[in-house]
């Protein structure tokens, strides 16, 4: 990968690769205004940039990975598999 056969031992290599692909992306879109986006997550960009990047029509809806609708179907879930086990062990 990256021209070494091991990460241990080639960090200098896998970061010099690394940002020479980040300059080739750069380079490439370098006459292409507003087709590349490069957000700074360690300053604090992410979503609103994104949307805004891609547009109302293009964004997704939030990723809610913790939503109450996802957290309630987890939980009816466990309720039931709890019931089925009881039935199981009950005899029925």
């Amino acid at each position: 990968m990256y021209g070494v056969r091991t990460l241990s031992g080639n960090e200098d290599t896998l970061i010099k690769v690394y940002e020479e692909q980040n300059q080739a992306i750069i380079a490439h879109f370098a006459n292409r205004p507003g087709k590349l986006l490069v957000l700074d997550l360690p300053a604090g960009e992410g979503w609103y940039e994104l949307v805004s990047f891609l547009g109302p029509k293009g964004v997704p809806p939030f990723p809610h990975a913790n939503s109450r609708a996802a957290g309630n179907t987890r939980l009816g879930n466990i309720a039931k598999s709890k019931e089925r086990a009881a039935k199981k062990e009950a005899g029925q």
